[in-house]
């Protein structure tokens, strides 16, 4: 009889979620400058030209995908919904095209691998030859809110309500 070597779905869950935690800090690492290789070199630049500055967190959102593997059954963690993942995608495009707007935008811009990358470019450049430069920031400030709105399960007023809610105590206090 030949014994099966097998591994619960649970075990290999666990296994990436660490493999993506690891992966996630040593790019961390090597954007911060600790870890020097061609590998981390040519993976830093290659998210460079895709996303900029906004590049350095792809390894913060590995990070915090690793910990959600190892973390997925504890109760108190908060499962994420389609809505809330689709509000942090539109988060991060919506960073993306402000890092390369107030960065000065252009192609030659994402080329450097500043900005916000080639993604970032795509965006401001769509948005500036369109609607020129208040059409983009006109844009650029609805996209974020719908983002916020997504993000945090809001409706846009509640946001709004929410996000001057500091602002009415502190003038308050300041009063």
């Amino acid at each position: 009889r030949q014994r099966q070597f097998h591994i619960s779905t649970e075990r290999k869950k666990d296994a990436l979620g660490i493999g993506i935690i690891i992966l996630g800090v040593v790019f961390l690492l090597a954007f911060l400058g600790f870890v020097q290789s061609s590998l981390t070199e040519n993976i830093t630049q290659l998210l460079g030209w895709i996303a900029g500055r906004g590049s350095l967190l792809f390894p913060i959102v590995m990070i915090l995908v690793g910990v959600w593997f190892v973390l997925r059954n504890e109760q108190r963690f908060p499962m994420p919904s389609i809505e809330r993942l689709l509000g942090i995608v539109f988060l991060y495009f919506n960073l993306l095209g402000w890092l390369h707007w107030f960065s000065g935008g252009g192609w030659s811009l994402a080329a450097e691998g500043a900005g916000g990358g080639y993604t970032g470019a795509l965006f401001e450049r769509i948005l500036f030859i369109t609607l020129g430069e208040w059409g983009t920031l006109i844009v650029l400030i609805a996209w974020l809110l719908i983002a916020l709105a997504f993000t945090f399960d809001l409706s846009i007023p509640d946001l709004i309500r929410n996000m001057t809610r500091p602002a009415a105590k502190t003038s308050a206090y300041l009063a």
